[in-house]
């Protein structure tokens, strides 16, 4: 009718109407449940400006042309620039000893004959000889001859390698010798019935040295290099 105000129309109960959305149950929200993945987040944000400050702090130093006082270095890198900084000694080659060598003197020869128990008929013929000394050096493997007028001896060997050898034609033994550097100085230490025998060869120059031993005889020998 008119003049008259409308009326609410109540559908089951309820009012209907502009706040009839409010009056619906709302569904509950947990608001702890996305709380994880935020503080992941925040972690993740504050790791990364952190690593961007530091690697700009070490721009910086390391762009600086002049720093008074730069930082002292952890001990562990300390001591690996150290161990890089170590200079190690150069090692020395051995001398290549090729050539034919022309014998010049020797002093001792009878002692070191008398101590290999060398008779005194071959005492006297072994002094008056002056034999020349011929090396092939190739390497680790060498030759060397023993050349004069009553007789030649040739021993070939490998640096470093045990050999039996024969000196039945020098002083009627067999020996097993080895032959080593040692320095600059080659080396022959030769096991058998006499005590410390051997023998060593060194360059002088164009000079080529020879020290015999055996018991507590020494002898040595001087040849020149002619080729």
């Amino acid at each position: 009718m008119a003049g008259t105000s409308p009326k609410l129309i109540m559908r089951g109960g309820r009012k209907s109407g502009r706040n009839s959305y409010c009056n619906r149950a709302q569904p509950y929200k947990n608001p702890g449940k996305h709380r994880p993945l935020r503080s992941l987040c925040v972690c993740v944000c504050v790791c990364v400006c952190v690593c961007v400050c530091v690697c700009s702090l070490a721009w910086t130093l390391s762009a600086s042309p002049a720093r008074q006082h730069p930082l002292p270095p952890h001990p562990a890198c300390y001591i690996l620039l150290k161990s890089r900084s170590l200079s190690w000694p150069a090692q020395t080659m051995p001398p290549n000893l090729t050539g034919y060598y022309r014998f010049v003197s020797q002093k001792n020869m009878e002692d070191y004959l008398q101590a290999l128990n060398i008779g005194m008929a071959l005492r006297k013929i072994a002094l008056l000889l002056k034999p020349d000394k011929e090396i092939d050096h190739q390497g680790n493997h060498m030759t060397v001859k023993t050349l004069s007028t009553f007789h030649n001896y040739i021993l070939e060997f490998e640096v470093g390698v045990e050999f039996e050898e024969d000196l039945r034609n020098v002083d009627g033994r067999k020996c097993q010798t080895i032959v080593t550097w040692e320095e600059e100085q080659l080396v022959c230490v030769q096991k058998g019935e006499v005590p410390n025998r051997g023998w060593r060869h060194w360059l002088e120059g164009e000079k080529l040295y020879l020290e015999l031993t055996a018991r507590d005889a020494v002898c040595e020998q001087v040849f020149r290099k002619v080729k």
